[in-house]
Formats: C-alpha cells, structure tokens, sequence
C-alpha cells in the first residue's frame, strides 16, 4: 500500500492560470502554483515548485511544443522584458523546428 507521506508527496492542491495568445498569437503562457497547507498559494509544496511556462503550436494536431519553463519565484522579470521573451520564443520556434526537419 501507499504509505500517508508517500500520498502527501505525490499529491497535491494547485491553482493554474491559463493566458492564451500570451506573448505572441497562437501560444499560450500559464502558471502553477502550489497551494499550502492554509489554503493560500505559495511557491514550493514538498519537491514542487510553482512554475511557469509557454506552450506554442506544433504542426501535427492535438500536440503542443513547450517553449520555456521557468521556475518562481526565481523567474520573475519586468514587463518590459516580455517584448524580449516574445523575440527569442520566435527564435527557438524556428531552431525547433529546423531541427524536426
């Protein structure tokens, strides 16, 4: 049987925030966060930490490339840095997608 810490570990509550369109049209950015023992959330529960991350379309349907992930609170950056994030999530797409030609 599951022992009750291996169940506290392997499970738990989270909030998810889903943006799509986010940075660019046609990707979608969201971020996970932990939610403790109050109820309120916070950046790590046990192993797991909030993250986020981007998701942008890949040519064969029903699937997705995921583009950055980034742990919190470690990840935080300005607004004005999403411009740049935007920039270089179009320069991996490309590179990716070279790379599965």
């Amino acid at each position: 049987g599951i022992h009750k810490e291996e169940s506290e570990w392997n499970s738990y509550w989270a909030r998810m925030i889903v943006r799509r369109d986010v940075p660019e049209p046609g990707m979608a950015a969201m971020v996970v966060l932990p939610i403790g023992r109050r109820h309120t959330v916070v950046f790590q529960v046990g192993a797991v930490k909030a993250y986020t991350l981007t998701v942008q379309p890949h040519k064969e349907p029903g699937k997705v490339i995921v583009a950055h992930v980034m742990f919190l609170p470690f990840s935080a950056y300005p607004t004005w840095a999403t411009q740049h994030f935007s920039r270089l999530a179009k320069v991996e797409q490309t590179n990716f997608m070279r790379y599965l030609k």
